[in-house]
C-alpha cells in the first residue's frame, strides 16, 4: 500500500549513524491509535514510532546466545544444587 524511502547520513567517523525515512500512505486508522498511545504514555507521536519500531525487532538466536552468554558471565559464580530447594518447595505444597 504504501512505500518506505530510506535516507542514510554519511558517516566520516566510525561512530553509529542514525537514519531517517519517510513513511508513506499510513491509514488514518495506524495514526489515530499512535497519537492515542502516545497521549497515554505521555510522549509525542515521534517518540511513540520510535518505541513501537524498537519494540517489534526481534533479536536474532545469534544475537540472543549472545547476550544471555554476557549476561551470565556477570552472574556470581554458584557451586550449589537447588534440587532439595526445589523437592522442599514441592512438597510443602
Amino acid at each position: 500500500m504504501g512505500s518506505i524511502i530510506v535516507v542514510s547520513r554519511s558517516n566520516q567517523t566510525k561512530e553509529p549513524t542514525m537514519s531517517d525515512f519517510l513513511l508513506r500512505d499510513v491509514d488514518s486508522h495506524v495514526i489515530e491509535q499512535l497519537k492515542r498511545r502516545a497521549c497515554e504514555n505521555g510522549r509525542s507521536l515521534q517518540a511513540e514510532i520510535h518505541d513501537t519500531l524498537k519494540r517489534s525487532v526481534r533479536l536474532s538466536k545469534a544475537e540472543s546466545i549472545a547476550m544471555l552468554k554476557a549476561l551470565r558471565g556477570r552472574l556470581p559464580a554458584s557451586t550449589r544444587d537447588s534440587t532439595e530447594d526445589i523437592r522442599a518447595d514441592r512438597d510443602s505444597r
